[in-house]
């Protein structure tokens, strides 16, 4: 635990290293959690985004897990695509989507809509220079779905349904 500028103790989890950048996010109560990345530098550290304030007002251990607010669920699920991080969040008006950072800007890749039924995508498992990952009925038709990225918005699709009643696997 540390105490970020205005003296609230956070906690910081380390994310991956891409593109020349260490990731990592800090998390408080009154804050929500924030994705930083750093070059080990004063000037190579930059805050890249944070929750806003109607979702820091999930103060229970499962809100803030299910909005992925807290910091061991964001470590899980920020991931290095080469020199792009990954990762999903409850960010603003997206209540569970999929974000890239190349380390100076965060753009959204895609949502998957603003029923809060749909879990914060994972486990993810890259393959040949694609994120794949598992989520579960985003097009309302009972089905666990398999996604897979490239970091575009263009490269973002369901890759395959599975059936009804498929789990999630704690790793792929």
């Amino acid at each position: 635990s540390v105490s970020n500028a205005f003296g609230v103790s956070a906690g910081v989890s380390w994310g991956p290293e891409a593109g020349g950048y260490q990731y990592y996010w800090v998390d408080s109560v009154s804050e929500g959690a924030s994705l930083y990345r750093t070059d080990g530098t004063d000037d190579g550290t930059k805050y890249l985004i944070g929750s806003t304030p109607e979702y820091i007002d999930a103060t229970t251990t499962f809100d803030r897990r299910f909005l992925n607010l807290d910091v061991g669920n964001n470590t899980a699920s920020t991931v290095d695509l080469g020199a792009k991080v990954i990762f999903t969040a409850a960010f603003g008006d997206q209540p569970n989507a999929l974000y890239v950072t190349d380390g100076t800007d965060v753009s959204l890749i895609t949502d998957f809509g603003p029923n809060g039924d749909i879990a914060i995508p994972g486990p993810f498992a890259e393959h040949e220079g694609v994120l794949y990952f598992v989520t579960n009925d985003t097009n309302d038709n009972g089905q666990t779905e398999i996604w897979r990225t490239d970091g575009t918005v263009d490269g973002t699709a369901i890759w395959t349904e599975l059936g009804p009643q498929a789990s999630r696997a704690s790793g792929m």
